[in-house]
């Protein structure tokens, strides 16, 4: 433990708490926590947890969480988590999860993921998610993708992904780009120079053209077509996907479903198109955490999406063991149904 104006060099697994302006050297995995104005420098794997107007440089595979107004500066492949009023410069191919207050200025090839009120500046290569209220301001070839209410300011060749209604571009500079997604549209940029560009997505072909090139395209799923035949009122078309086993997709005027099985397939759509009871979910609020199994049969039961197109969906996603209502919207944005869910729980 290291007190007032002390200096410490830690080796070997070593651990350190330094408090009151002491410096340290923290090498070969060792871990510090920082606090009153104390200053590290982290290198080889070591761990750090700044507080109090700490300050750490951090170096090779180091990680650091930053809370109370401490500064960070991260270089080569170290992560951040910035918390409070921290700061961090991220250089290399450091990685930062900036949240609350905190601010971010991002460089080379550096990550950065700005949550609650954080702000980012990113350059060169870097590239941002941003969501919920967070504010970015990118250079040079960075890219932002913008979810939740997330704000973005793109100089140069900088590039924006809008991915949320909700976001904003307040100004695109000169040849800098805006790439609309989903149900985004260019009047959520509220200036742009004349030569920036904005691409607005590609309208998708019919379904009847994609058969007519041999392919199925259903609730977003495109997959190779094998056989068709009709049963009645109900197309049967068996269909492959590269390196998966056969499975069958049924269509009934514009509804579809999917199986593994024709037999599953007209289960899934006797489901998809029949009455279902919803009411089990009008009690649930928009911040309410549920085990993503019951999510699933929200979903399906206010959407009326099929058993395979979900697990398609599921299977694409690294899925945490609990979401909330407003998380499943912001994922599920752009797929089958999602708007219709998002309708349900609007005001919940």
């Amino acid at each position: 433990m290291a007190w007032e104006n002390s200096s410490v060099v830690a080796r070997g697994n070593s651990s350190v708490v330094a408090r009151g302006n002491s410096s340290v050297v923290a090498r070969e995995n060792s871990s510090v926590v920082a606090r009153g104005n104390s200053s590290v420098v982290a290198r080889e794997n070591s761990s750090v947890v700044a507080r109090e107007n700490s300050s750490v440089v951090a170096r090779e595979n180091s990680s650091v969480e930053a809370w109370e107004n401490s500064s960070v500066e991260a270089w080569e492949n170290s992560s951040v988590v910035a918390r409070g009023n921290s700061s961090v410069v991220a250089r290399g191919n450091s990685s930062v999860v900036a949240r609350e207050n905190s601010s971010v200025e991002a460089w080379e090839n550096s990550s950065v993921v700005a949550r609650g009120n954080s702000s980012v500046v990113a350059r060169e290569n870097s590239s941002v998610v941003a969501r919920e209220n967070s504010s970015v301001e990118a250079w040079d070839t960075a890219t932002v993708h913008l979810y939740s209410f997330a704000v973005a300011i793109a100089y140069l060749f900088a590039t924006i992904y809008l991915k949320s209604t909700n976001a904003k571009i307040k100004k695109l500079y000169e040849k800098s780009t805006a790439k609309l997604c989903n149900d985004c549209t260019d009047k959520q940029i509220e200036d742009r120079h004349k030569t920036a560009q904005v691409i607005k997505p590609v309208k998708d072909i019919d379904f009847e053209t994609y058969l007519e090139r041999g392919y199925v395209k259903a609730d977003g799923i495109l997959q190779k077509l094998v056989s068709k035949k009709k049963v009645g009122s109900i197309q049967v078309f068996e269909v492959a996907k590269f390196g998966k086993k056969n499975s069958f997709v049924i269509k009934k005027g514009d509804v579809f479903s999917h199986g593994e099985t024709v037999e599953k397939a007209k289960e899934s759509l006797k489901y998809k198109i029949s009455n279902r009871d919803t009411s089990a979910y009008k009690k649930w609020k928009a911040t309410d955490k549920k085990p993503v199994e019951d999510l699933i049969k929200a979903y399906r039961a206010i959407t009326g999406a099929c058993e395979f197109g979900t697990k398609h969906f599921c299977e694409s996603q690294k899925l945490k063991p609990k979401y909330s209502i407003k998380e499943v919207i912001e994922l599920t944005k752009g797929q089958y149904g999602s708007e219709q869910f998002k309708t349900f729980f609007a005001g919940a």
